[in-house]
């Protein structure tokens, strides 16, 4: 009993690690910021009909300081499940920003392509997403986005929690406009799914990058377990 204990501080002590020495690329002049820019809330809600299908909703509100929420969006999802470390998902958002106080909107077809592996209790997931965004005043853009997320499985607690780390990086006009470092962690507990994550977002313009400190909540709802 002491052993598995042992190893489960040694796995979340790692993952901690990990993050301290995140794979972000940064350029040489930086916009630093004090405490956190910005708060995200989610609320994902899915249902599995089979085994290899499950339908999803997600619904996410971003707010930034001092302006207040700033941009909001609702996407839905057709995930399949080709096998057990594969899986690909057709997905559509429609999204809404306020640019100096005028709210405009996107549309965003998206396909999303993913695998999973288990290497002990270690758990490691990589993403594909193949973005076209269709903006309201501007061209149409097309962009790319991959992570990769390490989480061990301890189930901390009745809600099963496991902490995690993910890397994120968004491939825009032929360079990396953004790179996403999380920290969280995700629970389960009958049909509720919550998590918290922070995360350091960059956002690269040439040789200039900036740095946001992002805190984050999400809430999931399995729906065919009622």
């Amino acid at each position: 009993m002491a052993r598995i204990k042992k190893h489960r501080l040694f796995s979340t002590a790692l993952l901690f690690v990990i993050f301290l020495f995140p794979l972000r690329s940064v350029g040489e002049k930086h916009e630093e910021s004090n405490g956190f820019d910005e708060f995200w809330q989610e609320l994902y809600v899915y249902s599995s009909p089979n085994e290899r299908i499950t339908l999803g909703l997600l619904l996410n509100n971003l707010y930034a300081f001092p302006v207040g929420k700033y941009d909001w969006f609702i996407e839905g999802g057709v995930k399949y499940k080709v096998n057990n470390w594969l899986e690909a998902e057709a997905i559509y958002r429609q999204e809404y920003i306020k640019t100096e106080g005028i709210w405009t909107y996107e549309n965003r077809p998206m396909l999303r392509i993913g695998g999973r592996k288990n290497v002990g209790i270690w758990r490691i997931k990589n993403r594909h997403r193949f973005e076209m965004r269709h903006f309201e005043k501007i061209p149409t853009r097309f962009r790319y986005r991959t992570d990769v997320k390490v989480l061990p499985i301890l189930n901390i607690t009745t809600w099963n929690l496991n902490p995690y780390v993910q890397e994120e990086l968004f491939v825009s006009e032929g360079r990396i406009s953004r790179i996403r470092s999380y920290l969280g962690i995700i629970g389960k507990k009958g049909i509720i799914e919550p998590s918290a994550y922070f995360l350091i977002q960059t956002k690269l313009h040439g040789r200039m990058s900036k740095n946001n400190l992002i805190c984050g909540i999400c809430l999931g709802l399995e729906l065919s377990k009622i």
